[in-house]
């Protein structure tokens, strides 16, 4: 809440997408991106995340590409490298936007 100035708690996206990376983050209206072999999840937030972000005594530097979903409060990985780091950084590509 901008006018309040405090954070608030919620539930949805409003059928959007939310991309969370080190080059940006976009939210784009998912049923705007149906293709053959290309369906965003509604209400989900697409994200990368280096290892030691989340666990700072870990120096891997191993990535993760997962989403949330909002609806179901869970994660799926979309890519794990445990071992190897990734230099750059993965990021978002958003042709045409």
């Amino acid at each position: 809440d901008f006018d309040e100035n405090k954070w608030m708690k919620v539930t949805s996206l409003g059928g959007r997408s939310l991309f969370l990376g080190t080059n940006e983050c976009i939210s784009v209206c998912a049923g705007d991106y149906i293709n053959p072999g290309l369906r965003l999840r509604v209400d989900s937030i697409y994200f990368t995340c280096v290892d030691a972000e989340v666990e700072p005594n870990n120096t891997s530097g191993a990535y993760h590409l997962g989403v949330f979903s909002m609806k179901n409060r869970e994660i799926d990985v979309l890519y794990q490298d445990e071992y190897r780091k990734m230099d750059p950084h993965p990021v978002w590509i958003f042709p045409g936007l």
